[in-house]
C-alpha cells in the first residue's frame, strides 16, 4: 500500500476514535477493515485498552485520565454500527493522539513491509525546550531582560504600578501618572512569556512574537499591536472596545478569550475564538466571529474567510501542549523550531510535505519527538548542533 493510501486510512482511524465521521466515511473504514485479516487485527489492537494505555501515558497527567478516556473509546466501540448514536468528542489530548491510532498503521506497514529504518537513535541533548523568556523595551530605548533576576518585582526607576514575576510582567492601572508612552515586549526564539496590561487583559505571548502597548490606556479604545503569535483573555469594558492591531487587519473586541497568528513570513493571518464573539475588519471585508470559528486573512490576495475549526489545534500552546493534525513535515518543524530553538536542513525536499498528526507536552524532551516521527519508518534525522537534519 502506499503512502497516500496509508495516511488517508490513519486518517479514517483518527476521526474514528474522535468521533467525526462522516456515513460515508464510516463505510470505507469498515471495508477496510474487513478487506484482509489483518487490517481487522490491526484496528482491534488499536483500539484496545492495553495498546491505548501503553501510548498514552506520556500524553496525560494521571491514571485516572487514562481509564476515563478509555472506557469513551470502549463504549463507542460497543456500539459502532448503531447509526442512532451521538458521536462526542474525546479528551483533548489523549483523543488527539496519532501516535497510537494513525502512527500504529505506519509503524504496522513499515515492519510487514521491512521498511523500518535501522538508524540509531536520536541524540538531541543540545536542543533543549523553550523557557519564560523576554525582554521588554522602553520608550528612552532602555531593554530590560525579564529573565535576568535582578528584574523581578518591581522594576526599577518605572514605578510601582509595574512589577515582573517569574514568567509575568504586570501593569496596574496608573491613570494619575500622566504617562501615555508605549512598552514593547519581545519574546525571542525559544521563548514564551506572559503579560497582565493595565486594565487587567492578559497575553500570552508565544515564540518569536513580539507587542507594542500603552503604559495604560486612555481615550476610546484599547488598542495593541502584535506581530507573532498571542492569546489574549480581554477584560470586559463596553466603554472601551479592545483592539489588535495587525498588519493590513484589525481584531476587535469588548471581553473574550481568542488566538492571532501572525507571523510575518507567513502568508495567512489566523484569528481563532475560544469565547465571546470578535470582530475581524480588513480592507476587504468584516467578518463576526464566534466561538470555535476562526477568520483567515490571505495578504496576498486580501480575502478574508471564516471556518469552524478545533480550537486546540491553535490555542494549545497556551496550555503547554503542541497539536498538530494531518499536518506538514515542514509545517510541523517551523512551529517546533520556534519553540526548541533549532534550524532545519532537509536531504530531500519531497519529505516537507509528509503528513503527521501529533500532540505532545511543550516541554518534552527534542529526542523523544524525534522519535515519535521516526517510529513511522519513513524518515530519519540526524542533529549537527543546533541543526536537524531530515534523512
Amino acid at each position: 500500500m502506499d503512502l497516500q493510501k496509508q495516511q488517508y486510512i490513519s486518517r479514517l482511524v483518527f476521526l474514528y476514535v474522535r468521533g467525526q465521521l462522516t456515513d460515508a466515511q464510516s463505510e470505507e473504514l469498515q471495508a477496510w477493515r474487513k478487506d484482509a485479516g489483518k487490517n481487522e487485527a490491526l484496528f482491534q489492537r488499536m483500539v484496545s485498552q492495553k495498546h491505548f494505555e501503553k501510548n498514552v501515558q506520556r500524553f496525560v497527567k494521571s491514571r485516572a485520565d487514562i481509564e476515563t478516556e478509555w472506557q469513551k473509546i470502549a463504549n463507542r466501540t460497543i456500539s459502532y454500527h448503531s447509526h442512532r448514536i451521538i458521536y462526542r468528542k474525546l479528551f483533548r489530548y489523549a483523543a488527539a493522539l496519532i501516535l497510537p491510532l494513525g502512527f500504529a498503521l505506519a509503524i504496522y506497514w513499515a515492519q510487514s513491509e521491512k521498511k523500518a529504518i535501522t538508524q540509531p537513535p536520536v541524540v538531541a541533548s543540545v536542543i533543549l525546550p523553550g523557557r519564560s523568556t523576554a525582554l521588554l523595551e522602553l520608550p528612552d530605548g532602555r531593554t530590560i531582560n525579564l529573565q535576568d533576576k535582578a528584574s523581578q518585582g518591581v522594576i526599577e526607576n518605572l514605578g510601582e504600578h509595574i512589577y515582573a514575576l517569574g514568567d509575568t510582567l504586570k501593569y496596574q492601572n496608573n491613570q494619575e501618572s500622566g504617562n501615555l508612552g508605549y512598552h514593547t515586549l519581545r519574546v525571542p526564539r525559544g521563548g514564551e512569556y506572559t503579560l497582565i496590561l493595565a486594565d487587567g487583559s492578559t497575553v500570552y505571548l508565544n515564540a518569536e512574537s513580539t507587542l507594542k502597548y500603552p503604559i495604560h490606556f486612555s481615550g476610546n479604545t484599547r488598542t495593541v499591536y502584535l506581530e507573532g503569535e498571542a492569546f489574549f483573555d480581554v477584560k470586559s469594558d463596553k466603554t472601551k472596545p479592545f483592539i489588535v492591531a495587525l498588519s493590513r487587519m484589525e481584531v476587535e473586541v469588548l471581553g473574550t478569550s481568542f488566538g492571532i497568528r501572525a507571523y510575518s513570513e507567513e502568508s495567512r493571518i489566523l484569528t481563532t475564538l475560544v469565547r465571546g464573539k470578535v470582530n475581524v475588519n480588513a480592507a476587504s471585508g468584516h467578518i463576526s466571529l464566534f466561538p470555535n470559528h476562526q477568520a483567515s486573512f490571505d495578504k496576498t490576495s486580501g480575502n478574508l474567510n471564516v471556518a469552524e475549526v478545533d480550537v486546540d489545534l491553535f490555542v494549545g500552546w497556551k496550555d503547554g501542549r503542541l497539536v498538530f493534525d494531518n499536518t506538514s513535515l515542514e509545517m510541523i518543524l517551523k512551529d517546533l523550531s520556534r519553540w526548541y530553538s533549532f534550524d532545519v536542513v532537509y536531504t530531500n525536499n519531497e519529505m516537507k510535505n509528509i503528513p503527521f498528526s501529533l500532540n505532545i507536552k511543550k516541554h518534552e524532551k527534542f529526542s523523544e519527538v524525534l522519535k515519535l516521527l521516526e517510529e513511522t519508518g519513513k524518515l530519519h534525522f540526524e542533529i549537527d548542533q543546533r541543526v536537524v537534519i531530515v534523512k
